[in-house]
């Protein structure tokens, strides 16, 4: 991205929160049996995880959004398991990487 750790950071926890925050959107859209919003969450989870390099959050985010897509709920729960996985080991790696990364403020711009 041509920036340096420290401009990284915040980008990460940003990321972190919206991974966690649409994870939880997944859960209760397939829960509800809403295909439609958790294709949706799916989405953009897939691009946030590409944006931090995160690429099995990737590629089953990818699947999640196709079987969400196609209506085939079994598939889709089955994805959205092993994706749970994922982005909870990416959230451990990043916090273990970078204390208090969830606490972090996007970062303001340059003046």
């Amino acid at each position: 991205l041509g920036i340096d750790e420290n401009g990284y950071v915040p980008i990460l926890a940003v990321s972190v929160r919206e991974l966690e925050n649409r994870l939880n959107q997944c859960q209760g859209a397939l829960r509800g049996g809403n295909m439609n919003d958790l294709a949706l969450h799916a989405h953009t989870l897939k691009s946030t995880s590409s944006t931090i390099g995160a690429s099995q959050c990737t590629e089953f985010a990818r699947l999640l959004e196709q079987a969400a897509a196609a209506g085939k709920s079994d598939e889709a729960e089955l994805f959205l398991g092993v994706l749970e996985r994922y982005v909870r080991e990416v959230v451990r790696r990043i916090q273990d990487a970078h204390p208090g990364t969830t606490n972090l403020s996007p970062a303001s711009p340059a003046v």
